[in-house]
C-alpha cells in the first residue's frame, strides 16, 4: 500500500467536516507547487549571486526591530 493509498483510506473514514478540512489543506498544498510560485531565472541568478558574497550586508537588530517590531533572536 502506498502513502497515497493510506491517505485515501484515512480520508474515507473521516466525517464530512473533517474531510472538507483535509481537502482544503490538500488543495492549498497542491497549489503551492504551481509554477507561478517558483523563482524565475532572474531571481535564481540573484539568489546564487547573493549566496557567493564573501561579505554580505546584514540588517542590524535595530533595523529588524524597526521593520518587524522585534528581533528574531528574542523569545
Amino acid at each position: 500500500m502506498t502513502v497515497i493509498d493510506s491517505f485515501l483510506a484515512f480520508t474515507a473514514r473521516l466525517g464530512e467536516p473533517e474531510r472538507l478540512a483535509v481537502e482544503e489543506a490538500l488543495a492549498d498544498l497542491m497549489e503551492s507547487y504551481e509554477p507561478k510560485y517558483g523563482f524565475t531565472t532572474t531571481e535564481m541568478a540573484e539568489l546564487d549571486r547573493r549566496m557567493t558574497e564573501t561579505n554580505p550586508a546584514i540588517a542590524s537588530k535595530d533595523e529588524v526591530r524597526r521593520i518587524f517590531g522585534h528581533a528574531f533572536d528574542q523569545q
